[in-house]
């Protein structure tokens, strides 16, 4: 089976490679992408926005972890055309040849935090292929109710969802995310649709109206650059601002917090920021870092999002625009879409 890719040699520069797939490895799945979701981490890599230390050793890269597949060819309980999640997370105990676990992995620490991960367009080409090979213990099946829009959106939905297990989030809760971006947007989602917190309950701060308005009906909005955020109010916070502008989002999350409150980091920087520990330590606060997800967040995310509100909600961050996907000069197109300061929502790219 011939598959081309489409690989990131250096910052802005696709190169198209072909190769040949002659036989399906034991306990693998062929799949063949039918849509994807260009995340932020990809489009550092596609920029060159990393340390050239770290980019070196990532390029040459088929970027793409988020989207859905169609099965082509596989085994057990897979049948072909089952539309699939690729989980991009494949941790070590099924990628190594001995089965053997990494020290967290052994700790039964999850498989998110694995020492030694093949994680798709990180150290290991992503969907950015015509068809690629997966391990069937990281597939998991779309139920029929779920779009293929709604479907695409789930890595990030899981990421959404660890953060809310990892902060010990309740129903009762009164919790803010600050950052209305895709992460924070389907952050909020997540709280009101997967934790049951209430509309009242549940606040979404950004300082653009424009991101602020798909959330109304779920969440209460907040302009934080003209709207007070309520001091000592919350239970738990959410930042998925990152870069710069994350030093801001942490530090007013700290004073909205109420006393022995939760933080938890979602957004990324590059760079060091500045905190005021004194008012961690005043409040109690616990403040938690977390990335990525593991395999059993996604039956759980897909099987939640046969709820149509649900996916009505989450849809709202899906860019107007679908970019089809035939070459090399589409994936820039749509990469420099996502980039642009100006566009909102999460670009996805359609390969036919």
């Amino acid at each position: 089976m011939r598959v081309r890719k489409y690989k990131v040699v250096a910052p802005e520069t696709l190169h198209e490679e072909e190769s040949l797939i002659e036989e399906l490895p034991p306990g693998h799945l062929l799949l063949k992408p039918i849509l994807t979701g260009i995340c932020q981490s990809d489009i550092r890599y596609f920029f060159g926005r990393r340390d050239p230390e770290v980019l070196k050793k990532k390029y040459p890269l088929a970027l793409l972890h988020e989207g859905i597949a169609v099965v082509v060819a596989g085994e057990g309980s897979f049948k072909k055309g089952d539309r699939v999640v690729a989980v991009p997370n494949i941790p070590c105990y099924i990628h190594r040849e001995d089965k053997s676990k990494c020290d967290a992995c052994s700790r039964g620490i999850h498989e998110n935090y694995c020492n030694d991960v093949k994680f798709l367009s990180s150290n290991k080409d992503g969907m950015a292929q015509t068809m690629f090979v997966h391990p069937a213990d990281c597939t998991v099946k779309v139920p029929d109710e779920v779009t293929d829009e709604s479907a695409a959106l789930t890595e990030l939905l899981t990421v959404n969802y660890r953060a809310g297990v990892d902060a010990g989030v309740n129903a009762n809760d009164k919790a803010i995310v600050m950052g209305a971006g895709p992460t924070g947007f389907l952050m909020a989602v997540s709280l009101r649709y997967l934790f049951g917190i209430r509309k009242e309950n549940l606040f979404l701060a950004d300082i653009k109206d424009s991101k602020l308005a798909n959330a109304k009906s779920f969440a209460s909005v907040v302009n934080a650059e003209n709207e007070e955020i309520p001091l000592n109010y919350f239970d738990k916070a959410f930042e998925c601002v990152g870069r710069r502008s994350s030093e801001i989002a942490i530090n007013t999350s700290i004073e909205a917090l109420k006393l022995r409150g939760v933080l938890m980091l979602l957004g990324v920087s590059e760079e060091k920021r500045a905190v005021n520990t004194r008012r961690i330590l005043e409040k109690g606060l616990t403040i938690k870092g977390t990335t990525r997800s593991p395999r059993q967040d996604y039956s759980i995310v897909l099987d939640a999002l046969r709820n149509p509100e649900f996916q009505k909600a989450a849809s709202k961050i899906i860019h107007e625009q679908v970019f089809p996907m035939t070459s090399s000069d589409d994936m820039v197109r749509a990469f420099r879409r996502a980039d642009d300061p100006e566009h909102y929502g999460k670009v996805l790219l359609s390969w036919g």
